[in-house]
């Protein structure tokens, strides 16, 4: 990976999120773009002829079930079709061998509690890379991965597009005058503080009754609910963001470091992201800043 090393000082760079805000964006004007997607973005490939420049995946570097590794697989497979380069985390070898399109990357995880203290001191010298030969450090979502290669790379302006962040909306909350059951469970999902969570609400039994809605809501098949978070509703195959406050938050961290990071190593970030809540960065009209 060193040829990548400041290879595109004095250019800028598109890294697309998997929001559903994607379906806005006008692709036919990216195309001479340079670009970087993630994951799962070949579900959009038969909408747009457009094609990323480069392609990441972290997702191999974790146990996960065979059914999310067969759907990773697929979609660098139809990237492998295309003419982008590849960075996959190094279990991903075991699968797709040596390529010349391929490039993997050693990654260590950082956990939310590092990510907190790094940003507390505005000190990011941990979590963030200078030399992607040797590691990339995972913080928060794949996001942060290629921004780091994308830092390498020397890209000047970075332009994060399609990171709308989780839409919070809250089907279990049947009655917004009741508590927040969320609000009073432990990191296991345990009802804790049942007390104050009747007590102090102003329509105990609302509140009792969105308990009961939370739990069932937690229980409900995934073939049975959209997926409101990404472009596409075959984007989650078998996971769901159940606490999407928590998620924001942590998202948002990410950026934060990312911003920071920015700042430090002289590179400059745009949110042009149409529409949703990510607002660490600038925000600008990405019809503004493509022909």
């Amino acid at each position: 990976m060193n040829e990548f090393e400041d290879a595109h000082r004095g250019d800028r760079v598109f890294i697309l999120g998997n929001g559903p805000s994607l379906n806005k964006v006008p692709f036919e004007k990216l195309t001479d773009e340079y670009t970087i997607a993630l994951n799962r973005i070949d579900l959009l490939y038969d909408k747009v002829s457009w094609r990323p420049t480069y392609y990441v995946v972290h997702d191999f570097a974790y146990e996960t079930d065979d059914v999310v590794y067969e759907a990773l697989k697929k979609s660098v497979r139809s990237n492998l079709e295309n003419d982008t380069t590849l960075f996959l985390s190094e279990p991903a070898k075991e699968h797709f061998g040596e390529r010349d399109e391929i490039y993997y990357f050693n990654s260590i995880k950082k956990t939310h509690e590092q990510k907190t203290e790094a940003l507390r001191y505005k000190n990011i010298g941990n979590l963030w890379s200078k030399n992607i030969t040797e590691v990339i450090y995972q913080f928060g979502s794949t996001i942060s991965i290629a921004a780091q290669i994308a830092s390498y790379m020397g890209f000047d302006e970075i332009y994060f597009i399609g990171c709308d962040l989780f839409e919070e909306h809250r089907p279990y909350m049947l009655f917004k005058s009741g508590n927040d059951p969320h609000n009073y469970v432990t990191t296991n999902s345990t009802l804790h503080n049942a007390k104050e969570f009747i007590l102090d609400s102003s329509s105990p039994i609302k509140s009792v009754i969105n308990g009961v809605a939370y739990k069932f809501w937690k229980l409900t098949p995934l073939q049975m609910v959209n997926d409101p978070n990404h472009f596409s509703n075959d984007y989650a195959v078998s996971y769901n963001v159940k606490h999407k406050r928590e998620a924001n938050k942590k998202m948002s961290q990410t950026h934060q470091v990312i911003k920071i990071a920015g700042e430090k190593y002289g590179f400059d970030v745009k949110n042009a992201t149409i529409g949703g809540y990510l607002e660490v960065y600038d925000r600008v009209d990405i019809h503004n800043i493509v022909n």
